[in-house]
């Protein structure tokens, strides 16, 4: 999970116990996937996320309805 809430951060999330890491867990270790859970800020998350999109990265948008981000449509995407 990767939240920029510093205080969130080097913790654990309820439940799952899955690790909550800053963004540059992104650049350091470049996933092929990405899944944006918090798709109330999609214009801002994929602002921050163009260049791990240029490089090949794919960004998953499960909610409202399900979209799949590659280079190929990212411009499309943020003006939605």
């Amino acid at each position: 999970i990767i939240d920029d809430n510093k205080s969130r951060q080097n913790k654990l999330s309820p439940g799952y116990l899955i690790p909550v890491l800053n963004f540059n867990y992104l650049r350091k270790y470049k996933p092929k996937y990405l899944i944006i859970s918090a798709w109330r800020f999609k214009k801002q998350i994929l602002k921050k996320c163009k260049s791990y999109v240029d490089n090949g990265g794919i960004i998953i948008i499960p909610n409202p309805k399900i979209l799949l981000i590659t280079k190929k449509n990212y411009e499309k995407a943020i003006k939605k």
